[in-house]
């Protein structure tokens, strides 16, 4: 049984659910009649199952073997017997709205040999159990490889629940989406970033010295929304009873006003944010950033700098260079998530958010205060990429399907943590759901009266070791160097192969299991991953590519040199790329440890 299967039926209360009746169809299948707003309804027809099979099977008709197949609607599970049937490797991911057909089902003669198979995964339908299903389930790599289905009349019983589903399911795949075109606009950029940091990071200190010393004081995350000139400026008289935490592009417009803020959270590679923070003088706010935050800022900045792990893109690699544990934060997609993951980090049990509108209020990207860039010139019209949603007030504003993407998520995370309050004190804007929505001023009234802010102080660390950081570095530049050699050979080897259109053999199973080693190995350096990883899901989700069960063993062998040659000389220009940066870092890092 799948895991996940497993886990939600453990869980599900069933003892008090009625079984629905089980009628056998005029073409001999198992067919349940439910009753819904006092009407007897059969779940799909009562005359031929097999018609409705039948419809569904032609949907799956052009599927791969990779392909994840989301149907909404179990009914008696029969048309999951023949999806089993009829494919060997792609999961099947079932949700089901009403707990009745669950138990109905179960206690079928064959809902065993169903619910037995690693490939089926079983869910009672909630949007949130399915966002949070699909988003352990469907990855960058197969989000353009998943087939959504209503079983059946489905859809039309169930209308409001298969529209909502429907709705989370494309959510899902739209941010994988987005992570892949981040991935790919951003991986050279990243790596360089990545490298000139750890220079930075060597004079630096974990965010992990600043776990809960703000234990149970408020904090206000300030944003840059078109809201925020409505009530940045009552922070002055209040900023000593809260912990201040904003992102680069609000810094400047706090100290013009005489708010110094505790924290500045930094996260984007580009220079953007060096030109937000290069006019600030006051660096009294310690600066927290990742391992990809742009380095020109970082290294600028005169201030406390302290870092977390955003392991998302180097996964591990800072831990096996650095050797130490360094904690990471929750990140939705823009830097008020990171502010807001730091507000929580540091044992804050109230955040409350000013600027935060997540849409065009008034027509503007951003406050004026904080529109550095002229972006609130640029004129904002309603078309494909931009979404009317919910405000505050209960009316309608626009907003663009990024911004909709990181309220989202702002709402995800604030509906898994029950140990804080969340205020949306922003006064315009999205409403977020989850968050008490309130003004600056009754914010301030509720949470900040009698509170005496103690401004945190850096715990006790000796600094992370110079001499085991140049070791781990030389020991990846000389995998690299190896991994570079071995790639060579074999792109001669299926060079020839190729050329020769050679037949499934003995040599070829030996190559193949050669090429399987040196994947392995290839896949353990992870800063030449995260270079390669974008051709990499290129491919893997590129119909050209994917093996189907008729493929010939020739056919199915072409589909992997083919692969491979791509993914190798991917690896053998990203290792011309990276040698030299790893060089020169070293270098700079030893000719440093003279200098001291």
């Amino acid at each position: 049984m799948n895991l996940t299967t497993e886990y939600i039926l453990k869980n599900l209360a069933l003892d008090n659910k009625k079984e629905y009746p089980v009628e056998k169809s005029k073409d001999n299948k198992n067919v349940i009649r439910i009753c819904k707003d006092e009407k007897q309804i059969y779940i799909g027809s009562k005359y031929s199952v097999n018609r409705d099979i039948d419809k569904l099977l032609e949907e799956l008709k052009d599927i791969n073997n990779e392909t994840i197949i989301i149907i909404f609607g179990l009914g008696t599970g029969e048309h999951i017997l023949k999806i089993l049937e009829n494919t060997k490797y792609n999961k099947i991911v079932i949700f089901e709205p009403d707990l009745s057909i669950i138990k109905t089902f179960i206690n079928t003669k064959y809902s065993k040999d169903i619910l037995e198979s690693e490939r089926f995964v079983l869910v009672n339908y909630t949007a949130e159990k399915c966002r949070e299903v699909l988003d352990n389930i469907v990855t960058e790599t197969e989000a353009n490889n998943v087939r959504i289905l209503s079983y059946a009349n489905y859809n039309q019983i169930f209308n409001e629940e298969f529209e909502e589903f429907f709705k989370v399911c494309i959510d899902i795949i739209q941010k994988c989406i987005v992570n892949i075109g981040t991935e790919i606009y951003f991986s050279k950029k990243m790596i360089e970033v990545y490298l000139s940091n750890i220079k930075n990071l060597i004079s630096g200190k974990p965010i992990n010295c600043y776990k809960n010393v703000a234990k149970n004081v408020p904090a206000v995350v300030v944003s840059a929304g078109p809201s925020l000139s409505k009530n940045i400026h009552k922070l002055k008289a209040a900023q000593d009873e809260f912990i201040i935490i904003c992102g680069a592009r609000t810094l400047k417009p706090l100290l013009d006003i005489g708010v110094t803020p505790d924290y500045v959270c930094i996260i984007d590679p580009d220079d953007i944010s060096f030109d937000f923070i290069k006019e600030c003088e006051n660096h009294s706010a310690t600066m927290i950033y990742c391992e990809v935050s742009n380095f020109k800022t970082v290294d600028s900045y005169k201030g406390h700098k302290a870092i977390f792990k955003e392991s998302s893109v180097f996964g591990n690699l800072t831990y096996k260079l650095t050797e130490n544990n360094i904690d990471g934060l929750w990140h939705g997609g823009c830097v008020a998530h990171i502010c807001m993951s730091f507000a929580r980090y540091l044992g804050c049990n109230t955040i409350i958010f000013i600027g935060q509108d997540l849409a065009y209020t008034n027509n503007k990207q951003h406050d004026d205060k904080a529109d550095f860039d002229g972006s609130n010139n640029k004129k904002i019209e309603e078309e494909n990429n931009n979404i009317y949603v919910e405000d505050i007030h209960g009316g309608k504003v626009l907003t663009s399907r990024v911004l909709n993407f990181y309220r989202k998520n702002f709402e995800e995370y604030i509906s898994r943590v029950s140990d804080i309050e969340f205020v949306n004190a922003t006064e315009g804007g999205a409403n977020i759901k989850g968050t008490k929505i309130m003004t600056l001023e009754e914010s301030v009234n509720n949470y900040g009266k009698g509170v005496k802010k103690d401004v945190p102080t850096l715990g006790d660390f000796k600094g992370f070791n110079k001499e085991i950081i140049i070791d781990n570095l030389e020991n990846i530049y000389s995998d690299l160097k190896n991994i570079d050699k071995s790639c060579e050979k074999y792109l001669n080897n299926i060079k020839d192969i190729l050329k020769k259109n050679a037949k499934f053999n003995t040599k070829i199973i030996k190559l193949l299991n050669r090429i399987k080693v040196n994947n392995k190995k290839i896949q353990e350096i992870e800063i030449l991953n995260s270079l390669i990883n974008p051709t990499l899901n290129s491919i893997v989700s590129n119909p050209e590519y994917r093996e189907n069960e008729k493929d010939t063993d020739e056919e199915k062998i072409k589909k992997i040199m083919e692969q491979t040659k791509i993914i190798y000389n991917e690896v053998v220009e990203g290792i011309k790329y990276l040698n030299p940066m790893l060089d020169k870092l070293i270098d700079e890092l030893k000719e440093g440890e003279k200098n001291e």
